[in-house]
């Protein structure tokens, strides 16, 4: 069995005055707050996927391999719900700071604890939904992994994704033309070169109230931006769909010669188990497997790889997607033209 690691519960502190009679006496406003945290660690923790991306080189040979690995762990929140938007809940100011900081190290202990699960220590971790701000990712204190790649939520609570990497590892930050849509499609891309081989880790999340068609059409867009028949992608989706939807997922992959790696079930529910998560790439020679760390509903996944592979052969071939969107996208664009050029052309 597994273990969580524990966590640091907030508190509030209060220093009476010197004319109180009591030198422990608190006032009415923080016993309020005291109430409301301890009524929030009781409750049950709120989900959150770490989804984690890793590569791992052996220095005693020649070539180098890469370990490529993610899950999904349960990390608890302390906030107080003050004004409920959809399925987001949005953050009281006066418990912000505490909310804040325990976030970041309950992220920072279940880093630290996911890392100590994989047989080889990786270089790149991908995140998604790390329910982190901005300013809390830069400072968010992993052992020897710096943020390279990150995105945040602005209008929703929840989401975002990041990418974290190994400071011996130089990885840079790639920005594609297409922007995050929150709940529906959010992402984080890094790029690196190893012996004059490019690689590109995309790190990509959709909410299970998000759009499915407004997902599929934005991954085509970063995809078709980041796409080269000399590069080597690897892609790590956290989607949430069910049956018809993987099938798109993995199709709208396929055209731009991306293949699954995960072959089971990352996710066991009260009656059957699903594949809400998986990995696609066009690296060869890879070996995958799934890594049941029984921290949360779903499972891990390892890919491990070849750096020093021959670079791919293979015949691509460009061709339209058609996703159910696109599909009904263009007989709308069908019924409402009138043809009147057509017309006036064989006149």
């Amino acid at each position: 069995m597994v273990q969580a690691a524990s966590y640091k519960k907030a508190t509030c502190k209060h220093e009476a005055t010197e004319n109180e009679d009591s030198q422990n006496s608190i006032d009415n406003e923080t016993k309020y707050l005291l109430k409301i945290i301890k009524e929030l660690e009781d409750k049950n923790p709120l989900l959150v996927n770490i989804n984690t991306t890793a590569k791992q080189r052996e220095a005693s040979s020649a070539s180098s391999e890469a370990t490529v690995v993610t899950s999904r762990q349960t990390v608890s929140n302390t906030e107080i719900r003050s004004e409920v938007c959809n399925d987001e809940v949005a953050t009281a100011p006066e418990l912000e700071d505490i909310a804040s900081e325990q976030q970041k190290e309950e992220f920072e202990g279940r880093f630290e604890f996911q890392r100590k699960q994989t047989q080889k220590k990786p270089d790149i971790f991908c995140v998604s939904e790390h329910w982190l701000q901005r300013n809390d990712i830069n400072s968010v204190v992993l052992d020897n992994y710096l943020p390279i790649s990150h995105s945040s939520r602005t209008e929703f609570r929840g989401g975002g994704t990041a990418i974290f990497v190994n400071s011996d590892l130089t990885v840079e930050s790639l920005r594609a033309n297409t922007e995050c849509i929150e709940k529906d499609c959010e992402y984080c891309i890094s790029q690196f070169t190893l012996n004059n081989k490019h690689y590109i880790v995309i790190c990509i999340y959709r909410s299970p109230t998000g759009n499915l068609d407004l997902f599929l059409s934005t991954l085509d867009e970063v995809l078709n931006y980041v796409y080269a028949p000399n590069k080597y992608l690897l892609v790590n989706v956290d989607f949430l769909v069910h049956y018809d939807g993987v099938f798109s997922v993995t199709q709208l992959m396929a055209s731009y010669g991306l293949v699954s790696h995960v072959k089971g079930i990352t996710r066991i529910g009260p009656t059957q188990g699903t594949q809400l998560d998986n990995m696609f790439s066009n690296i060869p020679d890879t070996e995958c497997s799934i890594i049941k760390i029984n921290i949360s509903d779903h499972y891990g996944q390892s890919l491990n790889f070849t750096l020093n592979s021959k670079a791919p052969n293979i015949n691509y071939a460009r061709k339209r997607f058609f996703a159910a969107s696109n599909i009904q996208r263009f007989k709308d664009l069908l019924s409402s033209e009138t043809w009147n050029d057509v017309s006036f052309a064989y006149k």
